[in-house]
């Protein structure tokens, strides 16, 4: 199907729906999701007839701005905006939909005043009480914070709200708890007991507790939400030339089930890559736009923690997922982030 006829099919349902409510068509405005369509086919939209076109990812607006993609049509910003990539955004779109925190207003406030502009927002209103309170260091804060903070406040407390039910049928669905085949080498079954009391539950809703997980599913689970919700699936590679600097062969990579769904993927992905901005560091990871989360997990027996550091990259050229997993290492950013920043960066650098 057409862009143009989608676009049609869309008008002649909004027409049906104001019929209904007794409204004009004329007073709606379509606006068209541009995200992973490329600028001929934004340029498509826009000589259809399209209203206007949104954005929800900054790398990819500013390449298609690049292109003269939204020539002939309003650009709105539809997605999270962070808000080290505020200065990529104002005064660049006409409508920025998605400011929903007081620091982020404050810094498209401020870039507006430097440019001489006033730049239209909307200004998302938390109405449904989804704010939540750590009772130790970090106060008020929303989930994106919460998540950057690593507070275990935070998630356990979700973690009971949610109930043990709806825990394990999500653990279920992301693969966590699948045994994987590599190559004919079957993984080991992670596991997660999210059947005791409250303070069992809240602490085995942060990765605390008697759960275990194998490091390669969680690699795959990465790899679906860096890839829009399904994976590749992982295989062994032992080198990728032969002697001689040829191909050892072609690899044509083998997706997993949808482990998770589109949007929620690109939304952690997003709130990954501020873990970077605000807690770890964009200078450990030079020219990479990397989302990441560390993870400090206590074994017990006064052995010192297992740290985890996993995530991707974003560049189209460095596809990488990744998981660095360093036993009874100590701190994950700490420990096992720097391990990954230098493999990282010697991956990027040989252009592996």
């Amino acid at each position: 199907m057409s862009i143009q006829t989608n676009i049609q099919e869309v008008r002649q349902r909004i027409a049906a729906a104001c019929g209904e409510c007794g409204r004009d068509p004329k007073e709606i405005t379509l606006v068209g999701a541009s995200k992973m369509n490329d600028a001929a086919a934004c340029r498509e939209a826009i000589a259809a007839g399209i209203d206007m076109l949104g954005e929800n990812r900054v790398q990819e607006m500013t390449e298609k701005l690049s292109q003269n993609a939204y020539d002939g049509a309003p650009l709105h910003f539809i997605g999270h905006l962070q808000r080290n990539k505020v200065k990529q955004v104002v005064g660049k779109v006409a409508l920025i939909q998605s400011v929903g925190s007081l620091p982020l207003l404050e810094a498209v406030e401020k870039e507006a005043e430097k440019q001489g502009i006033v730049q239209d927002i909307l200004l998302e209103v938390n109405i449904g009480g989804e704010e939540v309170t750590c009772p130790h260091a970090h106060g008020e804060q929303d989930i994106e914070e919460a998540l950057a903070n690593s507070c275990n406040g935070v998630f356990g407390q979700l973690a009971v709200e949610l109930g043990g039910e709806t825990m394990q049928k999500y653990a279920d669905a992301a693969g966590l708890t699948k045994s994987i085949k590599v190559d004919g080498i079957q993984t080991s079954v992670g596991k997660f007991d999210f059947s005791g009391n409250d303070n069992q539950l809240a602490w085995s809703g942060v990765g605390q507790g008697q759960d275990t997980l194998c490091p390669i599913n969680m690699l795959q689970y990465m790899g679906a939400i860096a890839n829009g919700g399904k994976a590749a699936v992982p295989r062994l590679i032992e080198k990728s030339t032969t002697d001689y600097g040829l191909p050892t062969g072609i690899y044509y990579p083998h997706k997993s089930a949808q482990l998770i769904d589109e949007k929620t993927a690109g939304t952690i992905a997003d709130m990954m890559h501020n873990n970077v901005i605000e807690t770890y560091g964009q200078d450990r990871f030079p020219g990479m736009d990397i989302c990441a989360k560390s993870g400090t997990a206590e074994v017990g027996a006064d052995k010192s923690p297992n740290a985890w550091f996993t995530g991707f990259l974003r560049d189209e050229a460095t596809p990488y997922a990744f998981i660095v997993l360093v036993e009874n290492g100590g701190g994950g950013s700490s420990v096992a982030g720097t391990v990954a920043s230098q493999v990282l960066q010697a991956a990027v650098e040989k252009g592996y």
